[in-house]
């Protein structure tokens, strides 16, 4: 009740910036304990420390965020913080971006010669049945034709899934779960 009236004096008679101050003071004490004492390190106070190599990830960063933040006044100590916190996102992002370029590399070339070994294959074997269709019995022949037709019904399914790798050259990100599992091996959730 004392406290309803003291805030209505306030609104209407306005109020003295030691007041202000005061009143912070008492409330940053009662709700957090004492303000941390100012070391060298001016920079946001009452943060765990997070200088690791993955200070960004996500349970570090929620970690950070979810203790009571106390500003300094030297805005050039914590920007010259945020400048390397952002040049070791991007650092990380660049690795990152690089193992993926090298994975996509790796398993798009493997399909890439697959699929031109299938046609090697199928030429040798329509090379064959052209020999063959002349001077051999049927069975022979028919064999060798099933073996062609099913080269051909594979090549289409290996480009069909080089097809979907492709996807990739979006960003990793956007392409589809199903195609980062199934052709490189890597499990996002949904």
């Amino acid at each position: 009740m004392l406290f309803k009236r003291q805030s209505s004096f306030k609104l209407k008679g306005g109020n003295h910036l030691k007041d202000i101050w005061n009143e912070e003071d008492n409330t940053l004490e009662a709700s957090s304990g004492a303000l941390p004492e100012l070391g060298n390190n001016s920079t946001l106070f009452g943060l765990e420390d997070t200088k690791g190599q993955y200070s960004h990830e996500p349970d570090n960063i929620l970690r950070r965020y979810q203790q009571p933040v106390y500003i300094t006044s030297d805005h050039n100590v914590e920007s010259l913080k945020l400048d390397s916190e952002i040049e070791q996102v991007l650092k990380d992002l660049r690795t990152s971006q690089e193992l993926e370029y090298r994975m996509a590399e790796d398993k798009l070339n493997a399909k890439k010669h697959l699929v031109i070994d299938l046609y090697r294959q199928l030429d040798a074997d329509r090379s064959e049945l052209a020999k063959r269709t002349a001077s051999t019995k049927g069975s022979d022949v028919e064999a060798l034709l099933a073996n062609i037709l099913s080269k051909v019904n594979r090549i289409k399914q290996e480009v069909a899934k080089l097809k979907e790798m492709e996807e990739v050259g979006k960003g990793f990100g956007k392409a589809l779960p199903s195609t980062l599992k199934e052709h490189f091996g890597i499990h996002v959730d949904d």
